[in-house]
């Protein structure tokens, strides 16, 4: 599943990101929220209510225009101070307002930050209740902030300044040679190679300049609309002082989908050899898809001045959002983790009745409640099922509808018989009392497990990866060894098979769900669906809080 399996360089960012002393100060959240309740909050461009959380040092806020995500990317612009004013922003450099226009007043932004201290962290509050200015830009922590925006893709031929000043008969006052870096990851980008890339400067005006073998040389008055993003949006990130933080605004802006992957990576690398924290927006699948899954966070309107951030999102999810996507035809809505359940689900349901379910994979299960509330406001009349996968804990269900709260129109959606839940498995997984665990329960082990009983078919499935039923059995019994990391099984399957791993996963999760309905057990999923299509309809119950001395799972 894209984002899931991490490389090399994903894991060490997110080492960095989860040591307990914080040594780069990452900025860690930024929350809007008014400074007097009880006094209506015109919001900062009509965000009031926001918390916004981040989890990885490189993060795209993706969603629908007008959700909000360029608003956050310049707030966590501001997050920190520089005495070098290249280097810091001030409030009215992002927001601005006319005199027609209502300044924002009665607001309390606040940052988080992460510190060296064990488990530490720190705070800026900045609280504007009059017509004043901002804050005490000092107060911030002392870090560069940079900000590259969409004016990154103008070409200077649009400048008639820059062409005077830098004509075929000027020469440059000064020429600053790019970091080898910059001309070897537009070499990846763009998969074409370049040799060199460098800056001219002549007065107050500069020109990129590119090398493309000894011969071939051309400044960006010549160069594509692409070339001209990708290279400025990468010599600032070679040249960023250590541990800034970089944002950047639709990253795939002038650039084909074809190097929309690359740019990704990219930006991981970046984050990595120049110790950055890098934020972006986007819209492309393909950037999306090549980032690790906590780096996504999915902004959505709620209300008219709330925005609700989701984390670890599918890409599926992040590129649509979920708001109003759901045709109405169907008679029930699914929500799951991520695409391998969607792929079990669909394979537990017969042909009828997966045209009769839409399955929503989400991404985070301490969020699928929250997303099942969310798809109710929108579709108030449509049963919805909540199946997470077999090693979520009765707690971290009960969490999880904790995390929603008890108004009204929670309770009311939770009594109406319109939701249900599940998990994905055999029916001891839904047994009380029983101890759910990742390493048994998760669904790669639990697959795995079920494989290599006696009751499975693996010598054909042996046949369909045209290979030994002795070296499929061995694979299978050592890759809890080999791959600790659970998401990276299929892909590394799919390595030793030659094969892609969309054919390796279909072939594994048929045999896996053959062989689990051949052994006559109840599958809870598929009892939740059938109850969910017919007519009762009874008030969601939730696992009860055990009481003391009872075994918990947990």
């Amino acid at each position: 599943m894209p984002g899931s399996q991490l490389n090399a360089v994903e894991k060490k960012l997110a080492d960095r990101w989860d040591a307990s002393k914080d040594t780069f100060g990452y900025l860690r959240g930024v929350k809007v929220e008014p400074g007097d309740v009880s006094v209506p909050a015109p919001g900062i461009r009509g965000i009031a209510n926001v918390d916004l959380r981040l989890r990885y040092p490189v993060t795209v806020l993706v969603g629908p225009n007008g959700a909000g995500k360029t608003t956050l990317l310049n707030l966590c612009s501001l997050a920190f101070h520089s005495e070098d004013p290249k280097q810091t922003f001030k409030f009215s450099e992002f927001f601005f307002s006319t005199a027609e226009e209502k300044a924002p007043t009665n607001l309390r932004i606040t940052w988080t930050y992460g510190t060296e201290k064990q488990g530490g962290r720190a705070q800026t509050t900045m609280k504007r209740m009059e017509l004043r200015k901002w804050m005490t830009y000092s107060r911030r922590p002392t870090k560069p902030s940079y900000f590259i925006g969409i004016g990154r893709i103008v070409p200077p031929t649009q400048s008639g300044p820059s062409r005077r000043a830098l004509a075929s008969s000027g020469k440059p006052d000064r020429v600053f040679k790019d970091d080898d870096w910059v001309s070897e990851q537009m070499s990846a980008i763009f998969n074409r190679k370049y040799s060199g890339t460098e800056m001219a400067e002549k007065s107050a005006y500069r020109v990129g300049q590119i090398k493309r073998g000894p011969e071939t040389k051309y400044s960006s008055f010549n160069m594509g609309t692409g070339e001209i993003a990708v290279w400025r949006m990468l010599r600032r990130l070679s040249t960023a002082p250590k541990n800034s933080l970089v944002a950047i605004e639709e990253v795939e802006l002038g650039i084909h989908q074809s190097a929309q992957a690359a740019i990704a990576q990219t930006l991981v690398r970046a984050a990595d050899k120049f110790s950055l924290q890098i934020v972006t927006t986007s819209h492309a699948r393909e950037f999306i898809d090549n980032l690790p899954r906590r780096s996504r966070i999915l902004v959505e309107p709620e209300g008219i001045t709330t925005r609700r951030c989701s984390v670890e999102v599918t890409t599926r999810l992040a590129q649509t959002t979920l708001m109003g996507r759901h045709e109405s035809n169907h008679e029930l809505l699914i929500v799951c983790e991520d695409d391998l359940a969607e792929a079990l689900i669909q394979e537990f349901l017969t042909r009828d009745e997966r045209k009769r379910v839409k399955i929503v994979p989400f991404g985070a299960k301490n969020q699928l409640v929250k997303t099942a509330l969310d798809l109710h406001k929108n579709q108030p009349k449509l049963p919805i099922l909540i199946a997470w996968d077999g090693e979520t804990t009765d707690k971290e269900i009960r969490d999880a509808v904790s995390s929603v709260g008890t108004t009204e129109p929670v309770q009311s959606f939770f009594n109406s018989g319109l939701l249900s839940w599940t998990r994905l498995g055999s029916e001891t997984i839904m047994q009380s009392g029983y101890q759910h665990k990742p390493e048994v329960d998760a669904p790669e082990p639990m697959i795995c497990s079920t494989l290599l009983s006696e009751t499975a078919d693996l010598g054909g499935l042996a046949d369909q990866f045209g290979t030994t039923e002795h070296e499929l059995r061995a694979f299978l019994e050592n890759s809890g060894l080999e791959f600790p990391d659970k998401h990276s099984f299929f892909y590394e399957i799919s390595l030793r098979m030659a094969l892609a791993p969309e054919v390796v996963r279909a072939g594994i999760v048929h045999a896996f769900v053959q062989t689990l309905v051949g052994s006559g057990e109840e599958i809870p999923l598929v009892t939740s669906v059938r109850r969910a299509l017919g007519a009762t309809r009874n008030p969601v119950e939730w696992p009860s809080s055990p009481k003391k001395g009872e075994a918990t799972s947990s």
